[in-house]
């Protein structure tokens, strides 16, 4: 008995690629790794990185400086150069400029400051004495 699962853990090559595998796991190797469905899972990966290391490299332009930069970088360069930390909503092509960004940006901060809470408990305030939790933070 011991010899028969001495033998099923044995070593053997992947007739396919070389790789060590277990006697036992050989046939689930072959179908998980080498079957037609992994090796098309396996080229549209390629595929998808090879197009977004392409994108990486696109040359795109500044909407501040208007200078010519890798679409890769341009994170980078908005944040060293012109200070500014670009949010999710900075799209290039399609999507709104850098300036309507930031001019959203500004009318929600606006929006905000302006609708404070007039409820002492949303407002965060130390409420003392009284049924209100005598002076506690809620």
């Amino acid at each position: 008995m011991e010899d028969r699962s001495q033998n099923l853990n044995e070593l053997v090559n992947c007739p396919v690629c070389g790789d060590s595998v277990s006697r036992n796991r050989l046939q689930k190797h072959l179908e998980k790794v080498h079957s037609a469905e992994a090796e098309k899972k396996r080229a549209a990966l390629e595929q998808f990185e090879t197009r977004k290391r392409e994108e990486a490299n696109q040359i795109v332009t500044c909407q501040v400086c208007k200078q010519s930069i890798k679409r890769r970088n341009l994170a980078s360069h908005l944040q060293k150069i012109h200070n500014q930390i670009p949010g999710q909503m900075l799209k290039m092509g399609d999507g709104p400029s850098f300036s309507e960004v930031l001019e959203s940006l500004e009318k929600t901060k606006k929006a905000k400051k302006k609708s404070r809470p007039t409820d002492v408990f949303d407002r965060g305030l130390t409420v003392s004495g009284g049924a209100f939790g005598n002076g506690k933070r809620r």
